[in-house]
Parts: C-alpha cells; sequence; structure tokens
C-alpha cells in the first residue's frame, strides 16, 4: 500500500518497485494513452486530456525497469507486438525499459526488444517498432500525488451550505449537500465521472445524513427541515428521481445521522433538545417514535453524530460533546455506555468500519485540518493530523481498504481526500 505521498520504498528487492508516481502517458500527437476502451484487449491514445483513465501508475523497479498500471487495477503488457492492460500482475512482459531523450521525452522498450510505437490518433499503440522514430517519443507528465486533497469535478464544482454527506451502493456514489438556496441537492458519480449537481429540494435547516439502505441499491438522503423535524428521500439506483418523501417527525437540535446493515434495516440518529442523542428506525415500512439514548453524564452534545453498522449487526454512534471530545455508544445485543474517544474535534465526527474491531474517525481538528484516529486490537490509537483546511465536518465512505474523506473547502467547494486503513 503507498504511502501518504504515494511513494513506496521497499529496498532493492527486484520483484517489488521501489517506487510508485501517479503519471499521464502523452504522445508524439499531444494526446494522452488511455486504457479505457482496451481493458482486456488494445488500448487507445485519443485522449484530449487527463481524467480518471489518463492517469496511470508508473512503476520503478530495482534496475530501471517500469511497469505502468491502469486505473483499474491491471498491468500494460506486451503480447506479440500489441500491448494490453489485462496482466493483474508484472512478468517479464509486463516491464518496459525507460530510455530517457531529454527534454520530457522518452521511449519504452519491451521484452521483445521493440519499442512502443503509437500507430495513430485513436488507432492505439503497440510494441512494433525496431527503428525508434518519432512515433516511439512519448512524455510522461507527473500527476498530482493520488494521497492530496483534491477538488471534486474541477469542470462543474459545486458551491455547498453545508458539510457533504456520503453514501454508496456498488459502484455509485452520491454527495448530498444544502445549496446556497438552502434546497437538498446531490452529486452522482458512476463509475466514470461525476455528474453536475442536481436539485432534490425541501428546505434544509441542518446537517444531512446518508446511506444506503443494505443491498437494495436503494439509497436515502434525511435532513433536519427548519420545524426541527427530520425529513428523507430515496432513490432506488434506477432512475433519477429522488422520491418516497418520508416524514420522520421529532423536534431536533442536529442534522441526522444514518445508518443501515445488511438485512436493510434503517437507523436515524440525531441530537436532542435535552443535548443528548435520540434514535428511530424503519419497522415494517414505518418509522418509530423517537427514543432517547442520552448522552454522558454531565456532557451535552454540540454537533451532529455519526453511525454506522457492523456487519456482525451492531450499532456505533459516535457525536461530539461540548470541549470537543468524541464519545462513543455502541448496541451490540443491547447498549452500552457512553465511553470516551477522545479528541479535540471542531466539527462532527465521520465513522466507518472496514471489518468487526476496526473503526475509523475523522474529524475537522483544533487547525482546521482532517484529524484520523483508528480502532484496532481493542483499543483507540493516536490521533494524527492529516492536513487540508475544512470549513465542514467531514463525511467518509471505504473503497478497497481505502477511506474516501470528503468535505467543505475554504471556497465552499466540494473537496476529497483518499487515506489508505490498515
Amino acid at each position: 500500500m503507498p504511502g501518504p505521498n504515494g511513494i513506496l520504498d521497499r529496498g532493492a528487492d527486484p520483484s517489488t518497485p521501489t517506487r510508485r508516481q501517479q503519471v499521464a502517458l502523452g504522445t508524439p500527437l499531444g494526446s494522452y494513452v488511455s486504457p479505457q476502451s482496451g481493458c482486456g484487449g488494445t488500448i487507445k491514445a485519443d485522449a484530449l486530456q487527463v481524467q480518471a483513465w489518463e492517469t496511470l501508475e508508473l512503476h520503478t523497479f530495482a534496475g530501471g525497469d517500469v511497469a505502468l498500471r491502469a486505473p483499474n487495477g491491471q498491468y500494460f503488457g506486451a503480447d506479440g507486438d500489441q500491448v494490453r492492460v489485462d496482466r493483474a500482475s508484472v512478468g517479464k512482459n509486463e516491464r518496459f525499459q525507460l530510455v530517457d531523450l531529454g527534454g520530457g521525452s522518452v521511449r519504452l522498450r519491451a521484452a521483445n526488444g521493440k519499442y512502443m510505437h503509437m500507430v495513430g490518433f485513436g488507432a492505439g499503440i503497440d510494441v512494433s517498432a525496431t527503428q525508434p522514430a518519432t512515433a516511439e517519443r512519448f512524455s510522461i507528465a507527473r500527476v498530482r500525488d493520488p494521497w492530496d486533497w483534491e477538488r471534486v469535478d474541477a469542470r462543474s464544482p459545486v458551491v455547498m451550505n453545508s458539510a457533504p454527506a456520503v453514501a454508496r451502493s456498488g459502484s455509485r456514489i452520491d454527495v448530498f449537500f444544502r445549496g446556497t438556496d438552502n434546497a437538498l441537492y446531490y452529486k452522482r458519480f458512476d463509475s466514470l465521472h461525476w455528474h453536475s449537481a442536481v436539485k432534490i429540494g425541501g428546505n434544509v435547516a441542518g446537517a444531512i445524513g446518508a446511506v444506503a439502505q443494505g443491498s437494495s441499491g436503494i439509497i436515502r438522503a434525511y435532513y433536519r427541515a427548519d420545524n426541527a423535524s427530520i425529513r428523507g428521500c430515496a432513490n432506488d439506483g434506477i432512475t433519477t428521481e429522488w422520491n418516497l418523501w418520508s416524514q420522520l417527525g421529532g423536534v431536533l437540535g442536529s442534522g441526522p445521522a444514518a445508518a443501515s446493515g445488511s438485512g436493510g434495516n434503517v437507523d436515524v440518529f440525531a441530537v436532542n433538545s435535552e443535548g443528548g442523542i435520540s434514535q428511530t428506525y424503519l419497522w415494517q415500512g414505518a418509522w418509530t417514535p423517537w427514543t432517547s439514548r442520552g448522552a454522558p453524564s454531565g456532557k451535552r452534545f454540540s454537533s451532529p453524530p455519526a453511525a454506522f453498522d457492523t456487519a456482525s449487526g451492531a450499532h456505533h454512534v459516535y457525536c461530539r460533546a461540548d470541549g470537543g471530545g468524541i464519545w462513543q455508544l455502541v448496541h451490540a445485543g443491547g447498549w452500552g455506555a457512553w465511553t470516551l474517544v477522545g479528541g479535540l474535534a471542531t466539527s462532527g465526527p465521520a465513522a466507518v468500519s472496514v471489518a468487526d474491531g476496526k473503526v475509523d474517525l475523522f474529524v475537522r481538528g483544533g487547525d482546521g485540518g482532517l484529524a484520523h484516529v483508528a480502532f484496532r486490537d481493542g483499543a483507540w490509537g493516536s490521533w494524527r493530523r492529516l492536513g487540508g483546511a475544512l470549513t465542514s465536518a467531514p463525511s467518509v465512505l471505504v473503497i478497497d481498504d481505502v477511506a474516501h474523506v470528503y468535505a467543505r473547502a475554504h471556497d465552499n467547494s466540494l473537496i476529497l481526500k483518499r487515506v489508505a486503513l490498515t
């Protein structure tokens, strides 16, 4: 797993890369190599700008050989005179010799002694050239560090009037936020690219909670309305319609957090008017009355909570109390007592679990940057700073043991940071 700076250094083991860099491979015609159309087949060289599929990992090995890995995790490999992207590991045919020509130009020579060659714009690349010429001159451009903060979809940025709330179902990611008109909006990623933000409606007066309902494909969003009650809506993942509007009622003092387990249950938590946590859940198509889960003795909660369900069916709830400490409440066969996690948070938490017995919490720290603490082997570790300049609480989801943390930046745009979880 790459470190926080994207560079991996494991010594001189010839089978292990000594460096990994995010790069784009430019062609002599000014386009970029894009493996999207060639996953399992040939590769096109017709991309006019660097986006997700043009961002490659350049792996450098002891001795100078390199390998190129596509965003889907497959490696470029020489197959006769063709270059394909269908290799799960690096062998002889996935290694290339990098010949530096100076001035930013390089040539890539395959194990068969032939050079990577641009056949033509839109026609792809191969390894057919034995006498290198202009068509074999490529450029390698460094792309931003994949572990740095990035603005989400800079081509169509959003202006948020709240913290984001994120939920994932399969390859689809929905990010919810309050717009400048106080309505609920969402922005969707469909495994290839981000779509422009779409207005759902409503009148949002607080933070938003979102959750994917079990394995149903339904994503639900909840928010505190201007009358202090909680409202919600849902989308089936097939259409773009947000319907199934629901009134959860209550008189709450914060926006909600939502959690759902593999069985499809949905639990919603929010801070009540007494400064404790209250809960409602969806049971046989109806919402139960709000029930108080209290607060630590002598404490009041001062931010929206975070919640998730584990694979074994336990409920976890986290919230920031006055003084900035994060507290935890767990239901595993019955509700336990509130316990202190600690920290000095300046926002509500975001919480996620990659497996039973593992919890990762993210908050905005005292310096305005992202802070993270992990629960491993039965104990909480130390808080660590992850940088950035956040103007909201974070929201998090996990993809392949990597936390994707979303937040609002100083210009009210949506930003993202990836954090490798161990």
